[in-house]
């Protein structure tokens, strides 16, 4: 079992199936997606390179890097952390576009 638990969600947001080296949390509507990316094997768990990935008005998708933790507990406790921080920021009446632009900065 993955440690991304569904007690962890914040409201409207879902785990996606882990996909090998990668593990990923996505809202519901399908707008954003919080995912963890294990990018090199060393001693242990390696290197997790985060992203924020977002829907675009044309149906495609853009992904920021917006950073990087060393094992996978970091990572699931940075994706919970990123998905809350979206999800606060659309409860106080943020659009979507708004919440890309704070995730760019």
């Amino acid at each position: 079992m993955s440690a991304l638990e569904t007690a962890d969600f914040p409201d409207g947001w879902e785990r996606s199936p882990d996909r090998g080296r990668e593990i990923a949390m996505e809202r519901r509507d399908g707008r954003m997606t919080v995912r963890a990316i294990r990018s090199a094997l060393t001693d242990g768990d390696g290197s997790w390179n985060l992203q924020f990935e977002h829907g675009v008005e044309n149906g495609y998708s853009a992904a920021r890097p917006v950073g990087q933790v060393r094992t996978r507990k970091a990572a699931v406790a940075e994706l919970v952390s990123l998905a809350e921080t979206a999800e606060a920021q659309l409860d106080e009446g943020s659009s979507p576009d708004d919440v890309v632009r704070a995730f760019r900065n």
